[in-house]
């Protein structure tokens, strides 16, 4: 084995419940390398990465590694953020190899020093002693890596890096992990973001579809060649909505001088029945999403639905009141953390929470799957049955099953947090034709995303945060300039 091959997978092969989920797949990483992983969401790089991190088992082919390097001396850095966000940053940094006194005790003025030092070294914009809960998905990302480098890692396996602002910031700091010897695997669905990442000489992408290989392409691939290869669709540029029509509809929500914690000034806002209302921000939007729902309590201002003041404390209160929300992460082990996906519940159950929380008594097994099965086949879920584990549904089926949760519960204000986080160019457009078609029959949607473009597309108004401030941005005609934004 060349010694500037880190690592060598060939002819791999791994099912799932006895579905082949990867079929002689062929990749290696070089050291010093930043190589892609490119493809449509459930093509199998999540399945690849835990395999070769020695999570998930192989049913034919061999992994190779360098003499020096085994799976353990893998890092995943997975999409399902694994900080402890209530522990600072240099806590995290160290968790499980804390410096020690010598009375045992952990040396909280040596662990802040290294840790100060580790993020100084990488340029990672953190503080040392501020919790990671503080921070946006790509600082914590960030922050998982740099644990990687203090865990000695030298083969980083980067699952989904989150699109957005960071993306810059994401790969500089790679760059630098590879100037020192690392070798990095990126796994994504976009285009745009492997050749962001993958754009030096050395760099290479490989490409998997329906988890076989596709394959390899040089880092000067455009993102349009990579796209046609991907044989997704994007969405259309310009989806026509009738303005005129939304300005006389009733109100379904209505916010007066709201804040509550995270920094968000007092705002009002105004969603009408039927309305797509896109809130940009590169911070504080997910602060307003927790406020709607009921995850954090409000300081001040008020709430109307459907003209009439109510009281949200909960998530619970949120959805009796006809309240859904979409979070921006794929992973929830908690009810009352983001109300997500529940990984150790069937499909049929994760869709029908919702429809018990507003109840407030129970549901038969039957009543439970044929709500199931009705959402199942209305959004096009791709599952067997309700009886399959969420934990095994791909990212775009996720979203799909937790939209279905909603619709089940017959929900009036859909708030979707980042919806097309984690989609390819097809995902996103079904995501997209669901979110206008439940708009046209006068359910309500607050759309938060990062992403200019997204909005622009098909919003009927843009709110922008900036400094805690939440404006609306005047639009000009039918259609508005995303870069302004």
């Amino acid at each position: 084995m060349d010694e500037n091959i880190l690592l060598e997978a060939r002819g791999l092969c791994a099912s799932a419940r006895g579905v082949p989920v990867l079929r002689n797949i062929h990749l290696s990483l070089r050291r010093g390398e930043i190589h892609g992983l490119l493809g449509k969401s459930g093509a199998g790089k999540t399945a690849l990465f835990k395999c070769l991190s020695g999570r998930y088992p192989v049913d034919a082919g061999e992994i190779e590694f360098q003499s020096r390097f085994s799976s353990a001396g893998v890092a995943l850095v997975s999409r399902e953020n694994r900080l402890c966000l209530n522990l600072t940053t240099g806590e995290n940094l160290f968790l499980g190899r804390e410096p020690l006194t010598r009375f045992g005790w952990i040396d909280k003025k040596l662990l802040y020093h290294q840790a100060e030092e580790v993020l100084n070294r990488l340029e990672i914009p953190a503080d040392a002693f501020q919790a990671a809960g503080e921070y946006p998905g790509y600082i914590r990302q960030m922050i998982e890596i740099a644990r990687a480098v203090v865990q000695g890692h030298v083969i980083l396996l980067l699952d989904h890096p989150e699109p957005g602002p960071g993306i810059r910031l994401l790969k500089n700091l790679l760059n630098r992990l590879a100037e020192t010897g690392a070798g990095i695997l990126a796994a994504t669905d976009i285009p745009e973001i492997a050749c962001i990442l993958c754009n030096r000489a050395s760099d290479r992408i490989t490409m998997i579809r329906d988890g076989e290989f596709i394959g390899e392409f040089p880092a000067s691939a455009k993102a349009d060649t990579l796209s046609g290869f991907m044989s997704g669709e994007f969405y259309d540029n310009h989806v026509k909505i009738s303005r005129a029509k939304i300005r006389n509809a009733p109100p379904e929500l209505e916010a007066r001088g709201l804040s509550g914690p995270g920094g968000i000034r007092p705002f009002d806002l105004d969603i009408r029945q039927g309305e797509i209302v896109g809130l940009a921000g590169l911070y504080g939007g997910n602060d307003i999403a927790r406020l709607l729902f009921g995850l954090d309590r409000a300081r001040t201002g008020n709430i109307l639905i459907r003209g009439a003041p109510v009281v949200i404390k909960t998530p619970r209160d949120a959805i009796r009141l006809g309240v859904g929300y979409l979070p921006d992460t794929r992973d929830s082990r908690d009810f009352y953390q983001n109300f997500g996906v529940f990984g150790n519940l069937s499909v049929g159950e994760n869709i029908s929470l919702a429809v018990r929380a507003k109840r407030r008594r129970d549901l038969t097994r039957k009543h439970q799957d044929e709500i199931a099965e009705k959402y199942i086949h209305t959004l096009g879920i791709r599952v067997s049955g309700p009886d399959i584990f969420a934990r095994d549904l791909s990212a775009l089926d996720e979203k799909k099953m937790i939209l279905a949760r909603w619709l089940a519960a017959e929900s009036d204000l859909l708030i979707l947090n980042e919806p097309f986080r984690g989609l390819d160019s097809k995902g996103r457009r079904e995501i997209l034709n669901f979110i206008l078609r439940v708009a046209a029959d006068g359910i309500s949607i607050l759309w938060i995303s990062k992403s200019a473009d997204e909005l622009f597309q098909i919003c009927h108004k843009i709110l922008i945060l900036r400094g805690g401030v939440l404006e609306e941005y005047p639009l000009d005609g039918n259609f508005f300039p995303p870069d302004s934004v």
